[in-house]
């Protein structure tokens, strides 16, 4: 930022920044639950085989464990701040 930037201007693009963030971790988080769904729904109705249920599962499991990583590392963050 820069040293003759207002501070509240400074507080307000901080905060900016932080719902930005949550916004984008809300929607990728959305964007799993609903591509979970569709392959349950999928699998329910036999649209799928079970490889491919597997697969998706997988999949999934693989962009929650990512989404919780990313989630772990903001929580470091915030427990490291004075």
């Amino acid at each position: 930022m820069e040293e003759d930037t207002p501070t509240f201007e400074k507080i307000d693009t901080l905060t900016q920044e932080l719902k930005t963030i949550f916004t984008r971790l809300e929607t990728r988080i959305a964007n799993v639950e609903a591509y979970l769904r569709c392959a349950e729904l999928d699998h329910m109705y036999g649209n799928m085989t079970e490889a491919s249920y597997a697969e998706r599962k997988r999949q999934i499991n693989k962009n929650i464990t990512v989404l919780h990583n990313v989630l772990v590392d903001l929580k470091k963050a915030e427990s490291s701040l004075p």
